[in-house]
């Protein structure tokens, strides 16, 4: 059930995905050097060890260049959490992503 509503949720963000911007609420610098979006994938995962439930969570960065464009940024994103989806139980997931502004 979980992973029926949360592949919903992503088809949805994937639809959504053409007609918005990404935006973020608190503007941020770009600094000089930076040349590619990166997205922070975090995720928790629910285990039981010798009868007590365990949270382990996992940390990831993924780095895209400049010139993949957000809807790209998207796919990829939605195929890597696929693939975590169906390695444990997942009971939290939070992606952050900063894109650089091309001029």
């Amino acid at each position: 059930m979980k992973k029926a509503t949360i592949s919903l949720f992503m088809i949805a963000s994937f639809w959504l995905a053409g007609y918005s911007f990404a935006t973020s609420p608190m503007p941020e610098e770009v600094k000089p050097g930076q040349k590619e979006n990166v997205c922070t994938a975090r995720i928790v995962y629910v285990s039981e060890h010798e009868g007590a439930v365990v949270n382990e969570e996992s940390s990831s960065v993924l780095a895209f260049d400049a010139a993949v464009s957000k809807r790209g940024v998207l796919d990829k994103i939605t195929s890597y959490m696929d693939n975590k989806l169906s390695e444990g139980n997942v009971s939290e997931f939070k992606f952050e992503c900063k894109f650089i502004i091309l001029k």
